[in-house]
């Protein structure tokens, strides 16, 4: 009888931890979800800034100190400094660049994540004719102390046609 006794209180105390951890799951897969959201919102929101103050004041307010960006054709640029000193050399004033996230993941930890999506490039020919590339890219976010996200990886590539959902 005094076995049943101590067995019970053991059974009692498993079974509240696997409701907790039920209920811990939900509220992470909740607040994964809503991440995700904040995450397109800020790519969003990154794109809004390039199309209505340029690429380079847009790219420098969304940047990490340590962020590596790829390039076509270029060794990458590694940390905030190098990719302001790439964009004192390379002015924004003669294209547009335009993108739109499609997709974005985030780590369990809630602190890393990426988006995924299409982007249009709009700038003139030598000739002066207007003309637009395409592509896709994938950005990494890191959750920075303040509670903000920055970029801390940019790349991509040209693809034939606008890439779609």
């Amino acid at each position: 009888m005094y076995k049943y006794l101590l067995i019970l209180p053991v059974f009692a105390i498993l079974s509240s931890c696997c409701q907790n951890c039920k209920k811990t799951n939900s509220v992470a897969l909740l607040n994964n979800d809503s991440l995700k959201t904040v995450l397109i919102d800020q790519d969003k929101k990154f794109c809004d800034l390039s199309l209505k103050s340029g690429f380079n004041r847009a790219r420098m307010e969304n940047v990490a100190e340590s962020a590596i960006e790829s390039g076509e054709g270029s060794m990458p640029l590694e940390g905030k400094k190098a990719i302001g000193d790439f964009n004192a050399t390379h002015p924004d004033s003669s294209f547009t660049l335009q993108w739109q996230p499609f997709k974005a993941e985030i780590a369990a930890s809630g602190d890393l994540g990426y988006t995924f999506g299409g982007w249009t490039l709009k700038t003139k020919t030598k000739a002066g004719h207007d003309t637009a590339l395409f592509g896709n890219y994938i950005t990494i976010w890191k959750k920075q102390a303040d509670g903000t996200w920055k970029y801390v990886y940019d790349g991509g590539n040209d693809t034939p046609k606008p890439v779609t959902e």
